[in-house]
């Protein structure tokens, strides 16, 4: 379902470019992403780092490196055992170049604050939520997650640039239902924004500049008895796909437009279809194609006038122009 189409400014695509990690005999790069200028992969044995393969951060004896991020001059990443088949994160490491781990803490998800230089780390085995402090590496507890929790799957978490806000999906027993939450880190408060919603589903969101409370963008992505994906602003109906979609957050590109991966086309399989970046209206438009060959994979952030999608086997970066 598309809406007619938006009267703000369209960004406009300068130029596409994709940075691939080198090629390996042993094991194809992946969860790639920028980190201080250079690009960073996981490879054969942990991270590596530049067109040469350097080892960055290798991985300890018996663990893996998976879903590491840039924060600084940090890298956040999962620590998990690699014998277990699939790999389950344990902990959640913080490393530095030149110094490896310099904190860890038990949990399977992480979500980051650029700004506040903040994390918030997710424990699906207990429900605790923590706030760590990116430069003293304190953390103090947030409470815990209501519902039943799955350590193997990915649980949606998005923390505000200022630190301040958490949403955060939070799901009954048995998977009966699914609600997104609002958690203030200063006072504590938590609030529902939306649903709950029949499951199977997920729910995700992130928080909108423009009024004193934020504006919630939602997104909604019921797994039976069909797949049905709806994007809301607040009560108002965006998007609706019927097909599966990526979990990853949209990234907010100017006052007008997010940026997301999106799958619009229709797969005979139960999972996605081609894979694009896009441009979505927040004023109800036609959906903007950003790339064309259907492969994108990762999430979204912007920086630097350019929108980059970074955790697939390559790092994509699009910049952008605004037209007139």
């Amino acid at each position: 379902m598309l809406h007619q189409l938006s009267l703000a400014r369209l960004p406009v695509v300068e130029t596409v470019e994709r940075l691939r990690p080198p090629s390996s005999a042993r094991a194809r790069p992946s969860g790639a992403f920028i980190h201080r200028g250079a690009l960073v992969y996981r490879g054969e044995r942990g991270l590596c780092a530049g067109p040469d393969g350097r080892s960055l951060h290798p991985d300890p004896e018996g663990w893996c490196y998976l879903g590491a991020q840039s924060a600084g001059e940090l890298i956040v990443a999962k620590k998990a055992k690699c014998r277990m088949v699939p790999p389950i994160a344990q902990q959640i490491v913080f490393l530095r170049e030149g110094h490896g781990e310099v904190a860890a803490f038990p949990g399977q998800c992480f979500a980051l604050s650029r700004g506040a230089k903040r994390a918030v780390v997710a424990d699906l085995r207990s429900g605790a939520l923590s706030v760590v402090d990116l430069r003293s590496f304190s953390a103090r507890s947030l409470g815990a997650i209501e519902g039943a929790l799955e350590p193997r799957y990915e649980l949606p978490l998005w923390l505000s640039d200022d630190g301040a806000v958490l949403l955060y999906l939070e799901t009954a027993a048995e998977q009966s239902a699914s609600r997104l939450i609002r958690l203030d880190l200063e006072t504590g408060r938590k609030r529902l924004v939306w649903g709950p919603i029949a499951g199977p589903a997920w729910v995700s969101g992130i928080r909108l500049p423009g009024a004193p409370s934020g504006r919630i963008l939602s997104l909604t992505m019921h797994l039976a008895p069909r797949p049905r994906f709806e994007l809301h602003l607040g009560d108002s109906l965006l998007l609706a796909l019927d097909q599966p979609q990526p979990s990853h957050p949209p990234t907010i590109v100017g006052p007008d437009h997010v940026a997301m991966v999106l799958s619009p086309e229709r797969s005979p399989f139960a999972s996605y279809g081609p894979t694009d970046l896009y441009l979505v209206p927040l004023r109800a438009g036609v959906l903007h194609r950003l790339t064309q060959r259907g492969d994108v994979r990762g999430r979204t952030r912007l920086e630097g006038g350019a929108i980059w999608v970074e955790g697939g086997s390559e790092v994509l970066r699009v910049s952008l122009s605004r037209s007139t």
